[in-house]
């Protein structure tokens, strides 16, 4: 096929699939499930299907197995462990200033926190970061730009239930706008290591979650000043990380173009411990 028409139609597979997984808690919503199913359950529920599609569109389109689908969505054999650490010690500001001056929440539960802090960002990251942005960054070739605008937009709209007036409104779409950016940034410049942006997006939201800063994503003063440190360790960090972490082989393989995608049998013969420690 011509490449011209190949990116295109891509484009709009990915386009297609990026709506469907965007719009699958409305749907679910629809069909009656919200009803039946507690917060975190539906939550679990939504993020499983919204990983689901993205993972099985890049079989589809690209005729690869699972190994190949999870190194297409940034997630086989990216560096794991520095992905943490730099969570770390990025999130460090929001931990500290967090913890002087709230208290943990009262009541939370395994199954909340597992839903919202840790399912919740891997699937947004899926879906937003390693797969929309990433195809159409590196497979479509849009530039960075085009590519994270769009997906950034809905990022932050999908969070607007929490607002409470305009002003609640016009906050929280800067703040998960710009979000979207930042993590869509950090994403491209550690290679395409969706490791990266989730362990970041994680701490963040559990930093909040666990110390009951806020019930929407717009917190007082105190907890702004932490996030903006948190964003500036984060951005420095990125800038300068290949100084405080030896580049790696399979980091440039990570973003080099797919001759031939990876396990093109099919088969599931990897285990936990290789796709997440794959650094040697």
């Amino acid at each position: 096929m011509n490449d011209k028409y190949s990116a295109a139609l891509k484009a709009v597979i990915a386009g297609s699939v990026f709506l469907v997984g965007y719009l699958t808690s409305d749907i679910l919503k629809f069909a009656g499930l919200r009803r039946v199913l507690g917060s975190a359950e539906f939550n679990l529920l939504v993020n499983f299907l919204q990983i689901a599609f993205c993972t099985g569109a890049i079989i589809f389109v690209y005729r690869t197995g699972l190994k190949g689908a999870l190194s297409e969505l940034g997630l086989w054999r990216s560096p794991f462990k520095r992905a943490i650490v730099f969570s770390l010690i990025a999130t460090l500001p929001m931990l500290i200033g967090f913890a002087a001056t709230s208290n943990l929440a009262a009541g939370l539960s395994l199954v909340n926190i597992l839903a919202f802090t840790v399912i919740s960002p891997l699937a947004e990251e899926v879906l937003f970061r390693g797969y929309i942005f990433r195809q159409l960054y590196r497979r479509v070739k849009t530039g960075f730009w085009p590519a994270v605008l769009l997906p950034s937009l809905l990022f932050a709209l999908g969070h607007l239930y929490q607002s409470k007036g305009v002003w609640d409104f016009v906050a929280i779409t800067l703040i998960t706008g710009l979000g979207g950016v930042l993590f869509s940034w950090v994403f491209m410049r550690w290679k395409d290591n969706l490791w990266v942006p989730f362990g970041l997006h994680f701490l963040m939201n559990f930093w909040w979650e666990i110390f009951a800063v806020d019930d929407t994503a717009l917190g007082g003063w105190v907890a702004n000043i932490a996030r903006f440190l948190t964003v500036a360790a984060a951005i420095f960090l990125t800038l300068y990380k290949d100084r405080f972490w030896k580049p790696l082989p399979v980091e440039e393989e990570n973003i080099a173009e797919i001759k031939a995608p990876a396990d093109q049998t099919g088969k599931i013969s990897f285990s936990a411990g290789e796709m997440i420690f794959g650094e040697k």
